[in-house]
C-alpha cells in the first residue's frame, strides 16, 4: 500500500466514532498499519500508542512526532506526523523515529501530562480515569524516552511559526526560513524538549529539523563515548 493511501485510510478512520473517551477505530488502524509495515508497536498504562522506525543507534532516545489519539476532529498534527515518518523511511536516521500518539479527551492531551509527569507521580493510572482501565498492566510511560516531541501543523495560506524549548529553537533557527516567526514555548517540558511546527512549510522545515537532530544527539553521545 503506498504512502498517501496509507494516510487516507488512517485519515478516514482517524474520523473516528469516539466511543467512552477512546478513538478504537483509529486506534486499530495504526496497529493494523504497524504491524503491515513490520514497525515497532507499542502501548502503555495511559493508552498512548508508540510506533517506531529503528533507526541506526538503538542505545539513543527516539526522537517522537506526535498527535492526539482520540479528537477526531484534531487531524493536521497526525497528517504532518504520518508525512514526516513516512519521509524517513528511505532516508535513514541515526535515531529511532516514533509516531506517539496521545490519550486524548476534550481538548486535553491527557496521555501527554501523564507521561510527561510519570516518573514523579507513581499513581495508578485507572483509579483517575475509568476508561483508561483497559490499559492496566502495559509499561508504565516511565518506560518510553524521547530525546524531543515534535508537532507538525501544516497550513496553506498561513505564516510558518516555531514555538518550543530552547534546546530545539535554536536548532531551528539555523534551518528556518526568514519569514519563519520563532519564539519560546510557555509549556514546561519535563521529560523531553518540545517544539511545535505550524503554517505553510512546517512539514518540510520538521523533516530538516528532525535529520538535524538526530546528528546532533548521535554527535553527542558520540564525543561522550
Amino acid at each position: 500500500m503506498s504512502i498517501d493511501n496509507s494516510l487516507d485510510r488512517l485519515l478516514t478512520s482517524h474520523g473516528g466514532p469516539v466511543t467512552n473517551g477512546l478513538n478504537a477505530r483509529f486506534r486499530k488502524a495504526l496497529k493494523e498499519f504497524a504491524v503491515s509495515q513490520k514497525l515497532q508497536y507499542s502501548q502503555d498504562n495511559i493508552g498512548n500508542i508508540y510506533i517506531t522506525r529503528p533507526g541506526r543507534d538503538h542505545e539513543l532516545s527516539s526522537i517522537c512526532l506526535t498527535f492526539p489519539l482520540d479528537e477526531p476532529d484534531e487531524h493536521l498534527a497526525f497528517s504532518g506526523a504520518f508525512q514526516a515518518f513516512s519521509h524517513f523511511e528511505s532516508h535513514g536516521l541515526k535515531t529511532d523515529l516514533t509516531l506517539l500518539g496521545w490519550t486524548s479527551t476534550d481538548g486535553k492531551l491527557g496521555g501527554r501530562d501523564f507521561w510527561d509527569t510519570f516518573v514523579f507521580k507513581k499513581e495508578p493510572v485507572g483509579q483517575q480515569v475509568a476508561h483508561l482501565q483497559q490499559f492496566e498492566g502495559l509499561p508504565d510511560p516511565s518506560n518510553f524516552s524521547s530525546s524531543a516531541m515534535i508537532e507538525i501543523q501544516e497550513y496553506t495560506g498561513r505564516d510558518l511559526t516555531v514555538s518550543g524549548s530552547p534546546v530545539l529553537v535554536t536548532r531551528v533557527k539555523k534551518l528556518a526560513p526568514d519569514h519563519c516567526k520563532i519564539g519560546s514555548s510557555s509549556r514546561k517540558a519535563s521529560r523531553a524538549p518540545e517544539i511545535l511546527i505550524q503554517g505553510e512549510g512546517a512539514e518540510d522545515l520538521a523533516q530538516r529539523l528532525i535529520r538535524d537532530y538526530s546528528d546532533y544527539i548521535a554527535a553527542l553521545f558520540e564525543n561522550f563515548d
